[in-house]
């Protein structure tokens, strides 16, 4: 028997990245929406060294997740296609590892920054200083000489620049019901951004932390995060590659279908009953009756007479 039966992704790596499906059925007075948006949800969840951090995905954001992913997705490929074009170039495909150009490939060094090739021209004495020790270094050193050989003039032209993008990104949320004695409330927030100068180009970042939360007069909540407890607060990440991300997506869309698919009949045959009991309980107001005497009198009112330059072009409209 399974200790995680709501469970839909599960990624093992050095830390474990899970995905939970937690939906409930709607209220009865809105059985159409099959899934109720006030309890149901996702849980993401990583596990590193023993300890676990959660958040709650509101399953509302599910469609804008997809919208997302998709167009990472797409400039992801743009960025590989163009990067295969370029043929054997090392220009083009090959990055700078540390320091301050890491992500970057020495064209697109060349192609950002007017002082570039100053930059490129040091990269390569530190790396030719290194070589004996790091043999590796040749690589890059190769990379540099190939981009100081390209057409400048049509060096930009040729690059495509990397980007990064907001796939998820849900703020401060407090869990009211878990208030301790002194006001501090356990909050949480989850994020998910795509890098694609990245070998695992998405990363998930989980903040857990307690911090006071009061009620204003309107009833909303106002959560305090200035003050929030350093001794509490924890951040986990994990990184996973794009086809990963792609499939937590669609785990999340398939668990959705589902259960919709499997309360879709219960929904509407519900749905049909209570319209029955609507109108059959509807009970229209009399409508009170006027005595002549309290009718209102209407002043006769004078025929409208056209002129005749209008009747004219009436008429001529007509035929």
């Amino acid at each position: 028997m399974s200790n995680y039966p709501f469970e839909i992704v599960s990624l093992v790596r050095k830390k474990t990245f899970s995905v939970e499906a937690r939906f409930s059925e709607p209220e009865n007075s809105h059985p159409l929406e099959i899934m109720g948006s006030k309890f149901s949800r996702f849980v993401f969840t990583i596990i590193s060294d023993g300890k676990a951090v959660s958040a709650n995905i509101p399953i509302e954001l599910l469609p804008d997740m997809r919208s997302r992913a998709d167009y990472a997705m797409a400039r992801q490929m743009t960025i590989e296609n163009h990067q295969g074009t370029q043929g054997n170039s090392p220009a083009f495909t090959t990055q700078f590892r540390f320091g301050a150009l890491a992500g970057k490939t020495p064209a697109q060094v060349l192609s950002e920054d007017p002082d570039g090739r100053n930059k490129l021209a040091g990269q390569y004495n530190l790396l030719q200083q290194q070589l004996a020790k790091y043999p590796a270094n040749q690589q890059l050193m190769d990379a540099i000489t190939d981009a100081f050989n390209q057409d400048p003039a049509s060096l930009k032209a040729k690059n495509i620049q990397p980007f990064s993008a907001s796939l998820l990104n849900i703020g401060c949320r407090p869990l009211v019901r878990k208030k301790r004695p002194d006001g501090f409330c356990p909050c949480y927030e989850v994020s998910a951004c795509w890098n694609s100068t990245k070998t695992y180009p998405v990363t998930v970042t989980i903040q857990r932390y307690y911090a006071p939360v009061i009620t204003t007069n309107t009833g909303t909540l106002n959560v305090q995060v200035a003050r929030k407890e350093r001794a509490t607060a924890e951040t986990e990440q994990f990184s996973m590659s794009a086809s990963d991300w792609l499939y937590v997506v669609r785990q999340m869309e398939a668990s959705r279908n589902l259960f919709e698919m499997l309360h879709a009949k219960e929904a509407f045959n519900n749905a049909v009953k209570m319209d029955m009991a609507a109108r059959q309980s509807y009970q229209p107001q009399p409508v009170p009756e006027q005595h002549p005497e309290e009718l209102p009198i209407m002043e006769p009112q004078a025929e409208a007479v056209l002129p005749p330059a209008e009747a004219d072009s009436e008429l001529d409209f007509a035929i």
